[in-house]
């Protein structure tokens, strides 16, 4: 789902920086939710626009945020998954 709805293959899509994925009016709201997430360890019921590769904007809906950790408990990044998009 995450491939078809920015539009890009696998390399794409792991070599982009997620911010570039929200329009810059969102990055901070972006960043709120973002460090939200990390602080609870994770967000459920997320929603935001996002654009494609190609400049279509998407919303999402019902995603869900978690931090991703190292065995030690060192946090390495954020992941999501959300169940409901469109094309806007």
């Amino acid at each position: 789902m995450a491939l078809n709805s920015s539009e890009m293959n696998w390399h794409q899509f792991t070599q982009t920086f997620s911010r570039l994925s929200a329009e810059p009016i969102n990055w901070e709201k972006r960043a709120l939710m973002l460090a939200q997430a990390k602080a609870q360890s994770y967000l459920s019921d997320y929603r935001g626009v996002r654009i494609s590769k190609s400049g279509k904007r998407f919303l999402i809906e019902y995603a869900t945020v978690w931090t991703i950790q190292k065995p030690d408990g060192t946090p390495v990044g954020q992941a999501a998954t959300f169940s409901k998009w469109a094309y806007l």
